[in-house]
């Protein structure tokens, strides 16, 4: 008996949807954020090129407003959790983080030609840090608390040359790496209650620690800068005082400052220290005049976020937070002074993106809903326009109302909160709209109307009296409760005289609007996400966790079809034409589909997301679709 040949992707060979761009950075990265000059990635712009991580990839992302490129690195199975640039520039190098017990690779690209150069796999669970030799021919490697080991890899080899545990036993975690200027044989580990200063010994192959000593004092460390000679080592510490210490001799020098400055970040810059704090500080401190301040900044209190990366380019500072934030700071390098405010380069949401919707008859903007906050941005440019901010709680659902005066948002403390989307004012608030969290959206033609769905599986009309407009009431007008668990989706048919609600007890109902009964239901043994009405509105299609996307008839809820919607994991997001001619779908496996309807096949596959899309919309014209993901990220794709 033969053995079952292995099963294909048949989207693997079908023509790639126009990305775009992706609105995204992982601030979370430590050092995470590089500049490059374009002749290194072949572009022919003189303006240096932006490098960060996001999600399982790294992206390189042009500074040149006339020049709309990223260009991708991947190969990940799971997030990015270090990277490091060579001294040649012709080099990237990025670790991930994986589960317990399996094996983090390193993955070495080229940066010119942006192909995959070597593999390594030899820590556990995590990468915590990465850095090249100065030479270029060595790549050291710091492995995270569970793996507890550093690895040298020689470049030209493309194998291991030797490997140490990096921390003595009355250590803590170990989380920084650094290598000499000068010596490709010399690098640098620290962290909790350990500097140590190794010597590679590629003959006999094996590592030689030495320990700094620190005196009776003990310190944290976050980040370690050297000085362009080697001749001192300056580390940053959660205490908030910056260590000074003898790279020759590896004895403490000194330390400062004296106020409480919380260092994550640190740059060496003319025997000056260039230091950004958790707070969202900068600042240039005189190393040689006990840590007199010279000059100092803030980024906007508002979320900015703590300093993970700090990046100097002649005149301006570019600066990354962990608020996935990135800002560029205006310096003089003559008086080392940054005279003007912080500009925000490029933001993002910092965790799940739960939903994306386009305003009625508007192609120019789209709304993001995520934790915390709602964001509008700009379709082109993927420029954020607008950001409402709700501390401490989740943003499920949105919905525009079709007149586009106020943009309705589904919170998961079980209100309903409308805005200005111009202004982001509050207009009116529905408290307990839900006993749980409300969960889906949708607002008939009218404007009066919100249909609401909850975790408790209630589907809930509120009227707006608008006689005021300056200060709207919302009522109860009906509740319909067949659900047992989350509504997921809430679907108008055109005429809104009826709705289609997903549920995540496996059932689908069309409800009828006018008596506010149930006209027709379908069951599966899945969990539903997604739900769509076709063009005449005769059949829904649905899909979910069991990665069927399923047609249904709506006069009788019988099943019509059935496709293999992914290989793997669930769907989580579908949208359709307005001519009915095509739908879209993505979900766990990263991918966005887009289906001939009447075929059932694929005829596009948009391969961009590094983590699990969870929801995509259609701009009104069909030109542009927003998918948005788990990491963060949203994908803006040309149709």
């Amino acid at each position: 008996m033969s053995g079952e040949e292995p099963q294909t992707d048949p989207c693997e060979e079908c023509p790639a949807l126009n990305l775009q761009r992706i609105v995204g950075f992982n601030g979370s990265v430590k050092n995470g954020l590089h500049l490059i000059e374009g002749k290194l990635t072949g572009d022919k712009s003189q303006t240096p090129s932006m490098m960060f991580p996001l999600g399982a990839s790294c992206i390189i992302e042009s500074m040149d407003r006339n020049v709309n490129k990223q260009h991708f690195f991947r190969g990940h199975s799971n997030p990015v959790s270090a990277i490091a640039v060579s001294p040649c520039g012709k080099f990237l190098a990025s670790g991930q983080v994986t589960h317990m017990g399996y094996k983090a690779t390193i993955n070495v690209y080229t940066l010119v030609d942006r192909q995959p150069y070597a593999t390594f796999t030899l820590h556990k669970v995590k990468i915590e840090a990465l850095a090249f030799s100065c030479d270029s021919k060595l790549l050291y490697s710091l492995g995270g608390q569970d793996d507890g080991s550093v690895v040298v890899w020689d470049m030209e080899q493309k194998k291991s040359i030797c490997a140490s545990p990096c921390a003595p036993q009355t250590a803590g975690c170990i989380r920084v790496l650094a290598a000499s200027h000068h010596d490709p044989f010399s690098f640098i580990t620290a962290g909790d209650k350990s500097i140590r200063v190794w010597t590679a010994d590629l003959k006999n192959r094996k590592l030689v620690p030495e320990d700094c000593n620190l005196g009776v004092l003990k310190r944290d460390v976050l980040s370690v800068s050297i000085d362009p000679q080697d001749k001192y080592l300056y580390c940053g510490t959660t205490t908030g005082d910056v260590l000074k210490i003898n790279f020759e001799t590896k004895l403490l020098v000194n330390t400062g400052p004296t106020k409480n400055l919380i260092s994550l970040g640190i740059g060496e810059l003319n025997g000056k220290l260039l230091i950004g704090s958790g707070n969202g500080d900068i600042a240039v401190l005189d190393s040689e005049k006990n840590y007199r301040r010279i000059s100092s900044s803030s980024l906007p209190k508002n979320n900015a976020g703590g300093i993970t990366s700090l990046v100097i380019n002649e005149n301006q500072i570019f600066v990354g937070t962990n608020a996935n934030n990135v800002y560029r700071i205006p310096f003089c390098p003559k008086t080392l002074t940054m005279p003007g405010e912080p500009v925000l380069l490029k933001t993002c949401h910092k965790n799940d993106v739960n939903d994306v919707v386009f305003p009625a008859n508007q192609n120019e903007l789209f709304a993001t809903a995520g934790v915390g906050d709602v964001r509008i941005w700009q379709t082109v440019t993927g420029k954020e326009l607008r950001r409402i901010e709700v501390p401490n709680i989740t943003c499920h659902a949105l919905a525009f109302s079709p007149d586009g005066n106020s943009l309705v948002t589904a919170w998961s403390d079980g209100r309903l909160r409308a805005y200005l989307p111009v202004s982001g004012k509050l207009i009116y608030e529905v408290p307990h709209a839900h006993h749980l969290e409300a969960t889906a959206l949708a607002i008939t033609n009218c404007n009066t109307t919100i249909i609401s769905g909850g975790c408790e599986g209630a589907i809930r009309i509120w009227r707006i009296d608008l006689s005021n407009p300056a200060k709207p009431v919302v009522s109860l007008e009906e509740t319909m409760k067949e659900h047992k668990c989350k509504v997921t989706t809430i679907t108008l048919s055109k005429n809104n005289r009826e709705c289609a609600t997903s549920s995540e007890d496996g059932t689908c109902i069309m409800w009828d609007l006018a008596t506010y009964k149930r006209s027709q239901m379908v069951m599966a043994n899945t969990l539903f996400q997604c739900l769509v009405y076709n063009y005449e509105e005769n059949q829904i299609v649905t899909s979910g966790t069991d990665r069927k996307i399923a047609y249904w008839e709506t006069l009788d809820g019988s099943p019509i079809r059935e496709l293999e919607g992914s290989m793997s994991g669930a769907i989580n997001g579908m949208d359709i034409t307005q001519d009915g001619h095509k739908f879209i779908t993505g979900g766990d496996d990263k991918l966005v589909k887009v289906w001939d309807y009447d075929s059932g096949n694929v005829t596009h596959v948009g391969r961009g997301h590094s983590d699990r899309i969870l929801k995509l919309k259609l701009s009104p014209d069909n030109k542009h679709l927003v998918s948005v993901s788990c990491d963060g990220a949203i994908a803006i794709w040309r149709l």
